[in-house]
């Protein structure tokens, strides 16, 4: 089921007598849950189609669980949480300092950040449009970095962390 606040799929629990029930939103889930109810699996679609936010769905339907990105989407503000996700990732010691110059750099702190194997950032302008500019910074395993990505030149070698920010700032456009 679709509708202007997003869209709702249910399924049949395989292993048991129980609905799942996902809310996406331009492709990206929101929320899921569980329930072998089915008249809640239709009171969730109507209070989601009828516009509630996350949080009122949980509190109506507590089996709906959604998590922190999902609700910096719904409130218009998924970059800064993104960052505050990874630079506080425990996983992501090796790739912090990265993480920290990146973010406190004033032209990347602005792109949307993920990370790869933990050893990859990727910045991108826009994460939804696979034609939209994006860096591509490796550590490699001297502690240095290097850099590819959309108005890169090819070929970069090896550089200092400085040294492949502010590269990556200047290939941007």
């Amino acid at each position: 089921m679709s509708s202007n606040h997003g869209g709702i799929a249910v399924s049949v629990v395989v292993d048991r007598r129980a609905f799942s029930v996902t809310i996406t939103v331009r492709g990206t889930t929101w929320a899921a849950g569980v329930t072998s109810d089915l008249s809640e699996v239709v009171r969730v679609a109507d209070a989601w189609h009828g516009g509630v936010t996350l949080r009122e769905l949980n509190k109506q339907f507590p089996f709906m669980t959604y998590d922190r990105m999902a609700e910096a989407y719904e409130g218009g503000d998924p970059l800064a949480v993104q960052w505050e996700l990874l630079l506080h990732d425990e996983d992501l010691a090796v790739i912090r300092p990265l993480l920290e110059a990146a973010h406190a750099h004033p032209r990347l702190r602005h792109l949307s950040p993920s990370v790869s194997h933990r050893t990859v950032l990727f910045l991108e302008s826009n994460p939804e449009d696979r034609s939209a500019p994006m860096i591509k910074i490796l550590r490699t395993g001297d502690g240095r970095f290097q850099l590819e990505g959309t108005g890169v030149p090819e070929s970069q070698q090896s550089m200092p962390l400085g040294d492949v920010l502010v590269r990556a700032a200047s290939a941007l456009p």
